[in-house]
């Protein structure tokens, strides 16, 4: 799996962005592959831009389905610590939950994302995982964990009158 990592990390370096489009579908496959495109995007030191350029052509390409994109715009968010820098790639992990429904991120994804949203004062993120987070609150009991959540929820939406009317 080193190998692997490495000849992801070497083409993305030499801006081989074409032969890493015919090579990833031959390794579709191997398990780890996500994570370790996740992890040769964030060491190429790309910027948000270019990472998204580069999924975008594997999710155009049809080598990448939209979950295992979100989940890669995840694992590079988690790699960066969920920094500054990360807002584009949330954005665009926010119009993929938003274009599919039927991805399924998890509930401490949905939270990080609900926190560079209201950081930043992204609109298109806060609306999209508090519509995923209210949605998922039907499944809890009432309880210390339901109250914290909802206390949760309206602190990082004060900020956003759409976000703020989503949750009432």
């Amino acid at each position: 799996d080193e190998g692997l990592a490495r000849l992801l990390s070497d083409l993305l370096e030499g801006g081989q962005e074409p032969l890493l489009l015919d090579i990833v579908p031959l390794m579709a496959e191997r398990v780890g592959l996500r994570a370790h495109l996740a992890q040769a995007l964030h060491q190429s030191s790309r910027s948000a831009g270019s990472i998204l350029n580069v999924v975008g052509d594997l999710i155009n390409s049809g080598i990448m389905p939209s979950e295992q994109a979100f989940e890669t715009y995840i694992s590079i968010m988690d790699l960066r610590t969920w920094d500054a820098d990360s807002i584009e790639l949330a954005e665009q992990a926010s119009r993929l939950l938003q274009q599919h429904p039927d991805i399924s991120p998890s509930r401490s994804s949905l939270w990080q994302l609900l926190t560079i949203g209201s950081e930043n004062r992204s609109e298109l993120i806060t609306r999209v995982t508090m519509r995923r987070l209210t949605a998922s609150l039907k499944d809890f009991e009432a309880g210390e964990d339901l109250t914290q959540d909802l206390i949760q929820l309206r602190k990082l939406s004060l900020w956003s009158s759409s976000a703020r009317s989503q949750f009432m």
